[in-house]
């Protein structure tokens, strides 16, 4: 009689998040993710067409849950400068345990900070609707392209540390004066 598994989806994604935390994508294969989520290999691929396919979706996870938990935490911000640095610590956290494996999947390129991919793209749309999110409860709304600026600074900064947060503060209520 078949084994029935309660939510195997989610017990196949702890395991493969244990094993890229473990043994990044170099060392990361499907066959150890089924031994450890106690699921066959055929099972996993009726989730995931691929490797690759899983490793994205871990990623685009906890994504996911660090941009809820950023949301939540500019629900009642004191400042603006407060709402992007609610930003600029998801970004930061997010690139220092994702990067590495960012950079695998994509043949080395550091697609959170290289522009033009679709993946950094979602990125920069992701922070820039955080960031509209927060600065509206100041009243203070701002163009597609001025949040995308923003957006693109807090990346750059968060990922590369060539640029101080305090600077894209200072330029960011500059340009909120300015309005």
């Amino acid at each position: 009689m078949p084994k029935i598994l309660d939510k195997p989806r989610e017990g196949i994604l702890a395991a493969a998040k244990s094993e890229l935390a473990e043994k990044g994508v170099e060392g990361f294969n499907v066959r150890d993710v089924a031994k450890i989520s106690g699921v066959s290999i055929g099972t996993i691929y009726n989730y995931f067409d691929n490797k690759f396919t899983l490793v994205n979706k871990v990623v685009e996870e906890d994504w996911n849950r660090r941009k809820e938990e950023c949301r939540k935490s500019i629900v009642a911000p004191a400042s603006i400068d407060e709402v992007v640095e609610g930003v600029y610590q998801l970004v930061l956290g997010f690139s220092s345990d994702n990067r590495a494996i960012l950079k695998a999947l994509n043949d080395g390129n550091d697609i959170m900070v290289i522009g033009g991919s679709e993946q950094h793209n979602c990125f920069r749309k992701d922070v820039s609707l955080l960031l509209e999110d927060g600065f509206a409860k100041f009243g203070k709304h701002l163009s597609e392209e001025e949040l995308i600026f923003i957006g693109e600074n807090i990346l750059y900064t968060a990922i590369r540390q060539e640029v101080t947060i305090a600077l894209v503060k200072r330029s960011v209520n500059c340009l909120i004066a300015s309005h």
